[in-house]
């Protein structure tokens, strides 16, 4: 999950497809844990440890404007991001985009795009959030390279 996050990430489209293909033999299960914390590791060093109403708000507009046929909405982002920070348990349930895990994984890339986070960060993010997979007791698909 790591290295597909990491492709992601670097706007690697052909290394992305290719560890997808791998995910998809493994029905993503290690999916939720690695993005989540992945997610997270990214709102904290491009947001903030606390980050307030305007910041998330800014952030899921300027996400929305990336993908704009992605059917991805300013209000659906800041849920995403509400509910990774643990902010709003109900988020989820009030969600347009029909794959929460696409929009993380999105939400995710976005950030680091948005706030030019260089690539050894991204991959520093993306292994703790590995580690931290492992530590909660998942097997994660783990960067490799």
């Amino acid at each position: 999950m790591g290295s597909y996050l990491a492709m992601l990430a670097l706007r690697n489209v052909e290394e992305r497809e290719r560890y997808r293909a791998e995910l998809s033999r493994t029905r993503w299960v290690d999916a939720d844990e690695v993005t989540n914390a992945a997610l997270l590791r990214t709102i904290r060093r491009c947001l903030g440890s606390k980050p307030g109403f305007v910041a998330i708000g800014k952030a899921a507009v300027l996400t929305s404007r990336i993908f704009p046929k992605g059917d991805i909405v300013p209000g659906d982002v800041e849920r995403i991001i509400r509910t990774c920070l643990e902010q709003d348990d109900d988020a989820i349930e009030k969600l347009k985009f029909k794959n929460p895990e696409l929009l993380r994984m999105l939400t995710f890339a976005s950030l680091l795009w948005i706030h030019k986070v260089p690539e050894a960060e991204v991959l520093e993010i993306i292994a703790q959030a590995e580690e931290e997979a492992f530590d909660t007791g998942f097997s994660p698909t783990l960067l490799t390279g």
